[in-house]
């Protein structure tokens, strides 16, 4: 009789394979963590502006990282008012018809900062230009926008709000702090009080 053939030296190239597929798959992740873009951020405040710290957030950062929204009190006014910073650019810029800004955000496109003022919820083109109505809102603490258009906003103690951006129509939901929309657009972040 013949001898039997082992299968030992199937299940060693098995392995081998499997070692070498997982080695690949580990190479390869890491060198795409390694070719990422490392951000550093420093920033100072332009010397004739200064925060209110009774409002929050007073800095909002656009998802590309590259342009801050910014409230605050520009020397000699008195009250708070909506400013753009490029970080390229040293000097940030008022965006005019924003008096009494309060609780900056942005849009998810990057297109229009969200703010509140005077009772209403309201947006406007970061290049500047007339800031838009969107509704009556009592003050929320902190919103955020989402890339189908719509606004979450929480208050202190009271409701969150599902606000759509281009209509104003508002939907009650229950009470969340600081919701955030994540990079994907469509899931929320947020602290339940």
């Amino acid at each position: 009789s013949s001898p039997r053939p082992s299968a030992r030296p199937w299940i060693l190239a098995g392995a081998l394979f499997v070692a070498l597929v997982a080695a690949s798959i580990g190479l390869w992740r890491s060198t795409r963590a390694a070719d990422a873009p490392v951000l550093r951020l420093s920033s100072t405040m332009p010397g004739d502006l200064t925060f209110d710290l009774t409002l929050r957030p007073m800095i909002a950062v656009s998802r590309d990282g590259a342009t801050l929204a910014i409230t605050a009190i520009k020397k000699g006014s008195a009250q708070t008012q909506l400013f753009v910073r490029r970080l390229k650019d040293f000097d940030a810029q008022l965006l005019a018809g924003t008096d009494g800004a309060r609780m900056v955000f942005w849009s998810n496109d990057g297109r229009f900062i969200g703010f509140w003022a005077s009772g209403k919820l309201k947006k406007i083109p970061v290049e500047g230009g007339t800031p838009l109505p969107i509704c009556d809102l009592p003050e929320p603490w902190s919103a955020d926008w989402n890339k189908d258009g719509v606004i979450v906003a929480a208050a202190g103690l009271g409701p969150t709000w599902i606000i759509e951006a281009n209509s104003g129509a508002m939907t009650r939901w229950k009470p969340v702090h600081f919701p955030k929309v994540l990079p994907d657009g469509k899931r929320l972040l947020y602290v339940t009080p």
